[in-house]
């Protein structure tokens, strides 16, 4: 009997697709048109990240049959976990601190936390992609993001 196992890809891509339906149905009670951006997006990420999934599906049943008499190698799963564990908490901040700084710490704290080793230019590059968002969301289109618990 084959023993089938499940890629970590799969794994996250489910997870991101769950995430995608969740701040999909959340974003329906916002106020205003604010959640209008936040549905859009989920829904072209949650289409993309199905057509990853069938990929991903595809990919591992020819590992697994390539691998079949060989026992699976063990991966580093630390970045995994990582982007996971990110993902939940960047959700989590944007209900309770806001759209702007829940971003703001995601991108500089991801950044970081990945490797990277020059602590200005990802301070700068996470500010000037907020800007960005506001320019072009609430400044440009008059999109209200959501603002938080806090304030």
């Amino acid at each position: 009997m084959k023993k089938a196992f499940i890629s970590q890809g799969i794994v996250l891509t489910s997870t991101l697709m769950a995430l995608c339906a969740f701040i999909f149905v959340t974003a329906g009670g916002f106020r205003g048109t604010a959640g209008v951006f936040p549905r859009i997006v989920s829904s072209v990420t949650f289409l993309l990240l199905a057509v990853q999934l069938g990929f991903e599906i595809r990919g591992t049943l020819k590992a697994a049959e390539a691998q079949s008499a060989q026992k699976p190698k063990e991966g580093n799963t630390k970045n995994f976990w990582i982007t996971v564990a990110g993902l939940f908490v960047y959700t989590a901040l944007i209900f309770s601190v806001g759209f702007f700084p829940a971003t703001f710490i995601y991108m500089l704290a991801s950044t970081l936390l990945y490797g990277y080793k020059k602590n200005a230019v990802a301070f700068l590059t996470s500010f000037g992609m907020c800007l960005f968002i506001y320019f072009v969301f609430v400044f440009a289109l008059g999109l209200q993001l959501p603002t938080g618990l806090f304030y």
